[in-house]
């Protein structure tokens, strides 16, 4: 069976060394247990730190304020050399 996506032979291999339910010989032998985890991906992706909107803002924005105060940081250093 082909993959329906370039990078799923290389993701599905280290995706199982992580979850075992991602096991490519298990997704391929048992239709019926790839049915049960496709049922829970989207609650269990709903439920991830993927979609914590508050706390991806928060780090996005403290990111953004680190960058900021490197950057004037070294505006400061070339306007004193």
């Amino acid at each position: 069976m082909e993959a329906p996506l370039p990078y799923a032979p290389l993701s599905i291999p280290i995706a199982g060394r992580i979850d075992p339910r991602w096991d490519p010989l298990w997704i391929h032998g048992d239709p019926s247990a790839l049915a049960r985890l496709r049922a829970g991906l989207r609650e269990r992706l709903l439920a991830s730190r993927l979609c914590d909107r508050a706390a991806i803002g928060a780090s996005f924005g403290a990111e953004l304020r680190t960058m900021w105060v490197r950057r004037c940081a070294k505006d400061q250093e070339q306007t004193h050399a």
